[in-house]
């Protein structure tokens, strides 16, 4: 069948759908995009605090993400909104480099060699050296060599291999593995998606050299927002608000099921194929039972992720205060060593009105750690309320305008451990004829949103039975 004839559903509009469709439409499939709430960005979205419920309407100038985001320059993601022309859509500007606190302070991460030898500087020379020989080691290995040599390898062994300190182990495990992967278990740590995630940063940096990080004016939503337009300038349909209640399919003389469409709030929309791009583990409740009864192993691996899922328990506010004197603009990793109040690391970011998510000379503050076991969330506000105030001497968030606390789905939806590295994650292909999957429970080899974008590219390369992108060609 000729592409430009073709139909195309994609079920969820998040980073993983909006990126999916934006790439079918930019490659003349007729696609229809649909998301059951009332808005683009999925776990990646931006709305006012009001539209989150997170405020009244007081407060409606600011406009928080749902959840930790930024995007890594010069990878997946970038490729892929600048091929379709999303990147014109949205106004994409440098975040400066991350901070990571030691020994009670704020160091910034350095750029260039130069900056590596004067930054943080509580840890000695020695051990600086060494984090500079990993990192020119990460920068050289070839793309598939740490694939397949080192993804899955704990990264326990690679680190003892390099003989770093504790120091700067510590840097390199929770001031980089925790913000790129999540995961900082050295022993579930895949060393291959290390290696990678660093080798992203390093193309960052080689293309907008004095930063990896950038962020969309206005929040990260506008990101998908423009991928979103994209389909509709390509007669694509955008349905929000609307719920796929069920994939629809045939069995062909074969026995196999092929994909027929979906129905969509009662409407069945007819598809040569089906993209599924919310949690992989979520599909089996789209499909009738007896597809899915006749392929187990495959749905028994999908339904697996939802027992690997991970969680960040969220103190998101907006208001006067700074954790310093002016607004990082940025993120701080925040090491177990220099906490009292939790067991695992804190991510923090600020951002203030220059970036379009406050108004002026208001910020909006998050800060994160990993949720385990039975989280009170009204206790773990408190405690994270103390924590700062203590890290950071002249924050007072009693200033506050409003504050809330959630729990937040990671954008890597299945954690990022070596039991779920790349092909071990199920996609882009199906069993069923016609249904594809991606997003961030599924194949990929890249992190976070980024990593979602080279799921899309997986998933359509499938559909149109040709190459658009090696994983080589970005990392």
């Amino acid at each position: 069948m000729q592409t430009e004839r073709m139909r195309v559903v994609v079920v969820g509009a998040g980073v993983a759908g909006c990126g999916t469709a934006a790439l079918l439409a930019h490659n003349g499939i007729q696609v229809t995009l649909v998301e059951s709430d009332p808005f683009v960005g999925g776990r990646a979205a931006t709305r006012t605090a009001s539209e989150w419920g997170w405020a009244d309407e007081r407060w409606s100038e600011y406009r928080p993400d749902f959840g930790h985001h930024a995007l890594g320059g010069n990878g997946f993601f970038e490729r892929l909104l600048r091929e379709t022309g999303a990147w014109d859509r949205a106004d994409i500007r440098p975040l400066p480099m991350a901070h990571f606190m030691g020994d009670g302070r704020l160091h910034q991460a350095p750029v260039t060699f130069r900056q590596s030898l004067s930054a943080y500087n509580y840890i000695g020379l020695k051990q600086k050296l060494q984090l500079a020989r990993f990192d020119r080691f990460a920068r050289k290995i070839d793309t598939e060599e740490a694939i397949q040599r080192y993804g899955r390898v704990p990264l326990r062994r690679l680190l003892a291999d390099f003989n770093l300190g504790p120091q700067a182990t510590e840097i390199i495990v929770e001031g980089f593995a925790a913000g790129y992967q999540t995961t900082v278990d050295l022993d579930a740590n895949s060393a291959g998606d290390l290696l990678l995630c660093m080798k992203l940063l390093r193309r960052g940096l080689d293309k907008h050299r004095t930063t990896a990080v950038l962020y969309p004016h206005g929040g990260f939503g506008r990101l998908s927002q423009a991928l979103a337009d994209i389909v509709s300038t390509h007669n694509g349909e955008v349905l929000l608000g609307s719920r796929v209640e069920r994939i629809t399919t045939e069995a062909e003389p074969t026995g196999e099921s092929r994909v027929t469409g979906a129905t969509v709030d009662g409407r069945h929309i007819p598809a040569d194929a089906v993209i599924h791009t919310a949690p992989a583990f979520d599909l089996g409740f789209l499909l009738d039972d007896q597809v899915v009864d006749a392929q187990p192993e495959f749905f028994n691996r999908v339904a697996e992720g939802r027992k690997a899922s991970s969680s960040l328990a969220l103190l998101i506010c907006g208001g006067p205060q700074t954790l310093t004197g002016a607004a990082l603009n940025t993120w701080v990793f925040v090491p177990r060593s220099q906490l009292r109040e939790f067991s695992e690391y804190l991510l923090i970011s600020e951002l203030d009105h220059s970036f379009g998510v406050a108004p002026v000379g208001r910020q909006v503050l998050t800060s994160a750690t990993l949720a385990e076991g039975d989280f009170d969330m009204r206790e773990f506000g408190e405690k994270m309320r103390r924590e700062l105030e203590r890290l950071f001497p002249g924050l007072d968030l009693s200033k506050a305008e409003w504050t809330t606390t959630r729990l937040f789905p990671v954008v890597d939806g299945v954690a990022r451990t070596i039991d779920w590295y790349g092909d071990h994650r199920p996609g882009p292909r199906t069993p069923i004829k016609g249904l594809f999957i991606a997003g961030d429970t599924t194949q990929e080899y890249s992190t976070g949103t980024d990593g979602c974008a080279q799921s899309a590219y997986l998933a359509v390369e499938a559909v149109l039975g040709r190459d658009l992108v090696r994983t080589a060609d970005v990392l």
